[in-house]
């Protein structure tokens, strides 16, 4: 009995070693969405504008290709991920018009 005991402790303890020692699944990045209105916008990089909690908070974002029919002023919704340390811009979209 204390053999048996001994030799399934000792199956669990290799199993929970090969566990921790697994690596981890990759994750693809979470995807986050931002309304603001365009303060600068550069063939690379589109700065936007956005009210939180009434306090006005600038954020920037990378781009992949330059935007095409925005303008400073112009309503966006920013859908993005973080990579780097750096917010990237993967769709930009014209905020739809408020009632």
């Amino acid at each position: 009995m204390k053999r048996m005991i001994a030799v399934l402790f000792c199956i669990t303890m290799i199993a929970a070693f090969a566990a921790a020692q697994a690596p981890a699944p990759h994750k693809a990045p979470a995807h986050m969405t931002v309304t603001g209105k365009v303060t600068e916008l550069t063939a690379t990089a589109l700065k936007i504008e956005r009210s939180v909690k009434g306090k006005a908070e600038a954020m920037e974002f990378t781009l992949d290709k330059p935007l095409t029919g925005f303008a400073v002023g112009d309503e966006v919704v920013v859908k993005y991920h973080v990579k780097d340390g750096k917010s990237v811009a993967i769709e930009v979209q014209k905020a739809p018009a408020k009632k």
